[in-house]
């Protein structure tokens, strides 16, 4: 996977200095020092997922402090979003269409997803790049956390980080938006025209993003970002125990996210 790190470091660098300002009203992290553990190592990134504001979040974070750009599992969706200068293929995002991974049964287009995303991941573990991962399969409209899980992805990495002899470590994420998220006043209707109709998906989004964008600094949400301690993915990747480390995750992100005040 090539990502283009130049490109990354130029589209950080303007976000910082032109457009977060704009989006968020301060960004607050805890558990920087864990991530400074982080350095030369592969990772792979596990938050739970309440924005898309997430997708540009953790990369401008990890960016700040030198470490890799990660790769990400995103929605088909964002493919097409007026924000792909930082979420598209050049800045390492592997686009699924997760309403027909989710179909029953095997046909032409859901064997062509599937070889989609694990010729990326093998691809990925090979390079020793990073990886962000959000295991809840999309962002979660009620605004609890971890309320659901999907360990499909996974289970395909532990099998290519096995068949690879990688050993990649973990790094847990909690994300609080306070009071609310970006796209909040809007997300009734965003959870209605899910996997309905797409465009006017899209657009209620966008709204809301743009909105939010040339509203008052004292209306814009604050983001708090809470990263655990890294933990090797070892015995995980020798028992292909998949299920196991869904469950970790969440419990852990869980606690992750009660420790944010």
């Amino acid at each position: 996977m090539n990502i283009n790190q130049e490109r990354i470091n130029s589209l950080m660098k303007s976000l910082s200095q032109k457009h977060l300002k704009h989006f968020v009203k301060e960004v607050q992290i805890f558990g920087l020092q864990n991530l400074k553990k982080l350095k030369d190592k592969q990772i792979l990134y596990l938050p739970n997922h309440l924005s898309h504001f997430d997708y540009i979040l953790i990369p401008k974070i990890l960016n700040d402090i030198k470490l890799d750009h990660p790769a990400t599992i995103a929605g088909a969706n964002l493919d097409i979003w007026p924000i792909n200068k930082i979420i598209c293929e050049q800045t390492g995002a592997v686009f699924i269409d997760r309403k027909i991974m989710k179909m029953e049964g095997i046909n032409k287009e859901k064997r062509k997803e599937i070889t989609k995303l694990n010729s990326a991941l093998e691809e990925l573990i090979t390079r020793d790049q990073s990886l962000v991962n959000f295991v809840e399969s999309g962002r979660n409209y009620s605004g609890k956390v971890m309320e659901r899980g999907d360990s499909g992805i996974l289970s395909r990495y532990l099998k290519f980080a096995k068949k690879q002899k990688k050993a990649p470590y973990a790094c847990n994420i909690a994300i609080k938006y306070d009071p609310h998220t970006i796209e909040f006043p809007c997300l009734h209707i965003v959870s209605f025209f899910k996997n309905k109709i797409e465009l006017a998906y899209l657009f209620t989004d966008v709204y809301a993003f743009g909105k939010n964008y040339i509203s008052p600094t004292e209306k814009k949400p604050i983001v708090k970002i809470n990263f655990g301690e890294p933990y090797s993915l070892e015995n995980f990747i020798e028992t292909r125990n998949h299920e196991g480390l869904l469950r970790f995750v969440q419990e852990d992100v869980k606690r992750l996210f009660g420790e944010i005040y």
